[in-house]
């Protein structure tokens, strides 16, 4: 992802041992985010969050409406009228 040039910045701050590994880590990711800032002020990711992302989390909701809806009813029936007995388990008197 990066040019060669970036890539002895990466290695710098991998071999700086004198800072805390989460720091380096905070370098590096921020290396990478301003070299790819500029991806969002294209259209093609916004067009595959409209074209693809979107229609999948309508369908996901759809699907997981409907089996909340049908499995509601048995874990209402369940939880409200379960015994001991039903466990297998027996009582003491």
């Amino acid at each position: 992802m990066l040019e060669p040039g970036e890539l002895d910045v990466v290695r710098g701050i991998s071999r700086n041992r004198a800072r805390l590994a989460y720091k380096r880590w905070c370098d590096l990711l921020g290396l990478v985010g301003r070299r790819r800032q500029d991806c969002g002020r294209t259209g093609r990711p916004w067009l595959a969050l409209a074209g693809l992302v979107a229609p999948l989390g309508m369908l996901l909701s759809l699907v997981s409406r409907r089996v909340a809806g049908a499995s509601a009813i048995y874990i209402w029936l369940y939880a409200n009228n379960w015994r001991m007995a039903d466990l297998g388990t027996q009582v003491p008197a």
